[in-house]
């Protein structure tokens, strides 16, 4: 029993160190394309640069969060990798630095979680109000369940930094995940129906089906990029729910 708890969490080990790499490739890929943004920027004419400095500020700041929140957990995963002498051992020692008082590698990477999907968040709704600007009070829902998913969020680090106790954590933890789901499912919602309302009210001008062959598949982008955060977060959230029971 005790050889396959060892060679399941050595499989548990290398699939962390593999997403551990890959965030650290996709860090890479992050750089490249805010500084290659800033570089098309500074080539754009300045009376073309107006409303785009924000969009250029926001992709720096993702970044930033991104690269030290990735810097922390390859930083937790070598110090586990470094005191444990096999696979059980390291997920003990780390749980036990979770566990910890005050842990600062756990409070910074949690930390930096909740500011990185407040501001992936927060794009979303402004993108959503940025298109409904007419009706701006359609994208109220997403916009209080965004701040609600950053509240819950900070208020776990809170009580784990108080000492608090973790079931509670867990359960404010849950309610983050399915508010922020709950963001990325109605802005999606809300940017889909006005894009098939503006393809509707095209397709009766009787113009040419290339313009609505454009929005089905502006459509399609929006789904298939929202489905993956929405589908891993409910399946996500579900398994805490479970394992607090």
């Amino acid at each position: 029993m005790t050889d396959v708890a060892e060679h399941l969490a050595l499989d548990l080990i290398k699939a962390e160190f593999a997403n551990v790499a890959m965030s650290l490739v996709g860090i890479g890929v992050h750089i490249f394309m805010a500084f290659y943004g800033l570089y098309a920027f500074l080539e754009t004419p300045k009376h073309e640069r107006k409303g785009r400095t924000r969009y250029i500020v926001a992709s720096f700041a993702i970044t930033a969060v991104s690269a030290l929140y990735a810097a922390v957990d390859a930083t937790r995963m070598f110090r586990g990798l470094f005191e444990a002498r096999s696979g059980i051992e390291y997920y003990v020692v780390v749980r036990q630095r979770e566990a910890a008082t005050r842990e600062p590698l756990f409070l910074l990477s949690t930390s930096t979680l909740r500011v990185l999907l407040l501001i992936g968040d927060s794009l979303m709704v402004y993108r959503c109000l940025m298109i409904w600007r007419e009706k701006m009070w359609i994208a109220i829902p997403p916009a209080l369940t965004c701040l609600g998913s950053f509240a819950t969020g900070i208020t776990t680090v809170a009580r784990k930094f108080t000492l608090s106790a973790i079931p509670i954590n867990q359960k404010l933890e849950i309610a983050a995940i399915y508010l922020t789901v709950a963001t990325n499912v109605m802005v999606t919602a809300l940017i889909a129906f006005y894009i098939l309302r503006e393809r509707y009210a095209i397709s009766k001008l009787q113009v040419e089906p290339l313009y609505s062959k454009l929005y089905t598949g502006a459509i399609a982008l929006i789904i298939e990029s929202a489905l993956p955060l929405s589908v891993v977060g409910v399946v996500f959230a579900s398994l805490l729910t479970s394992d607090s029971q």
